[in-house]
């Protein structure tokens, strides 16, 4: 059973609850955050289909648990501009979505949790913080700060290039891409803090980036008092699968932290060998995939526990 709703915030956003079907009873409800990027409310961005979050909804309402997900300013149906949204706006906008499912009749406002993906769950403490949650579900995420991220993102690059076989790696070693593509993304992040930098960079989001350089999701985490579930996978080019184990590290209160070996960062089994030059390819292949089956192993427990 899924509802169209809205979220009223400076821009009216839109969105989908998707409800269990015959409920005799109040039931619990997930907020669904997603990653970075234009993402819509099932994880898709333009040019690419990756529909993450309408599966990640159908397996919650499968076991009993409503699920909202919404498209974010300026993607899908919500009004506004994504390129001038900040990350206190994701924020804002998340903690009035929990808002939102606490004023739903059909779900008990005191068994309402957090699913955050990839950025979704570096900022689900924060937006704890502003709305008290039962739990979160930290998925494909790292407690580092983004720059951190980014940094480490593209020393893969470089290593995946220099230590890659075959004719398409050496024509990049030859043209020294990779050298050239490290000293260029150092250069483009001290301009991005700087003042003027939105003059410059007109088509980036600059504002997301400066708020981001200004904030450490170690420190929210390490406030966090609510149980936690955190899942990295072991194939996943953009966040590392050890960074599970920071978010254990960090959080301040009950946590499990899983790694799942053959998972990617979409949440699909991935048996192929790391490649983050060969991210967006593998991901097209996988758009109609189901979500990885030992991800969903590791929720199920975790949600049943946490909801009797």
């Amino acid at each position: 059973m899924e509802q169209l709703i809205t979220i009223d915030q400076t821009e009216t956003l839109y969105g989908t609850l998707t409800m269990p079907a015959n409920a005799s009873e109040k039931t619990s409800g997930v907020l669904i955050i997603g990653g970075s990027g234009p993402i819509d409310r099932d994880g898709n961005a333009p040019g690419i289909k990756l529909n993450i979050y309408n599966q990640l909804a159908a397996w919650l309402e499968k076991q009993g648990v409503a699920a909202l997900r919404y498209d974010k300013r300026g993607t899908g149906s919500s009004d506004g501009d994504f390129r001038a949204t900040g990350l206190e706006d994701l924020i804002e906008d998340a903690a009035a979505a929990v808002r939102l499912l606490k004023m739903n009749p059909a779900i008990d406002e005191n068994k309402i949790f957090i699913l955050g993906h990839s950025e979704g769950g570096a900022i689900a403490p924060r937006v704890a913080e502003k709305e008290k949650v039962q739990g979160m579900m930290v998925l494909a995420s790292s407690p580092k700060p983004l720059f951190d991220i980014l940094l480490e993102q593209g020393e893969s690059v470089e290593r995946e290039i220099s230590e890659g076989r075959g004719i398409f790696y050496r024509a990049l070693r030859t043209g020294k891409v990779n050298k050239r593509m490290i000293k260029k993304q150092h250069k483009v992040l001290k301009e991005l803090l700087d003042e003027e930098a939105s003059k410059k960079y007109k088509n980036v989001n600059v504002k997301w980036f400066q708020e981001h350089a200004d904030y450490d999701p170690r420190e929210a985490f390490h406030r966090t008092r609510i149980p936690v579930i955190a899942v990295n996978g072991g194939k996943d080019a953009q966040v590392k699968a050890e960074d599970v184990s920071a978010v254990a590290q960090h959080t301040g209160g009950p946590v499990e932290a899983y790694v799942v070996e053959e998972m990617n960062h979409i949440l699909r089994h991935q048996p192929e060998e790391f490649s983050i030059i060969k991210t967006k390819r593998r991901y097209k292949k996988q758009q109609d995939a189901n979500l990885s089956h030992e991800l969903l192993d590791h929720l199920y427990p975790w949600l049943q526990k946490q909801i009797q």
